[in-house]
């Protein structure tokens, strides 16, 4: 197939407006909250990576989530999440992070600890069915630029060269 910065381009565009929709139709604590909610999944997987070299499924790592002594274990004092650093690393006012942590920790989504805000006992009832909506839009995204030349585009010295100019 024919390299196609347009296909690349369309599908691009697709896959963030899905992503906002279903945001909003999934979860309900906004885009913003999403954000924020990717943000605490990354600094966990992180944490967990940094110190524990294992690899884990997608069930294995809901369950560490769930896992206080596994939390306990891989959290320091030291880089931990903050609203503070949370409004910093994302953009988001720091206002809006705090309102937002909060109404997560309500809803016992997150909490916050000695060691920084972390997953409670609801998060994987609250997240698991925003993750899977997440893998299927990836899954199709992939699935379309493969398809469409779009693939060989990002691989292509055009793309390469544009990513160099502005990188």
């Amino acid at each position: 197939m024919e390299p196609n910065f347009e296909n690349v381009a369309y599908d691009w565009e697709m896959l963030i407006t899905q992503l906002f929709t279903t945001v909003n139709k999934t979860l309900c604590c906004g885009y913003s909250g999403y954000v924020i909610m990717q943000l605490i999944n990354s600094h966990f997987i992180y944490q967990k990576k940094k110190k524990n070299t294992t690899n884990y499924t997608w069930d294995k790592t809901f369950e560490l989530v769930r896992d206080d002594v596994f939390k306990k274990k891989i959290y320091s004092e030291i880089n931990k999440l903050t609203v503070s650093s949370i409004s910093q690393s994302t953009g988001i006012p720091l206002e809006t992070v705090r309102r937002k942590v909060q109404y997560l920790v309500r809803k016992r989504v997150i909490k916050m600890t000695k060691n920084g805000i972390q997953h409670d006992h609801n998060f994987e009832r609250y997240w698991e069915k925003m993750a899977f909506q997440e893998v299927k839009l990836l899954h199709s995204f992939i699935d379309n630029i493969s398809k469409n030349g779009g693939m060989e585009w990002i691989n292509s010295k055009e793309a390469l060269i544009k990513m160099n100019q502005n990188g």
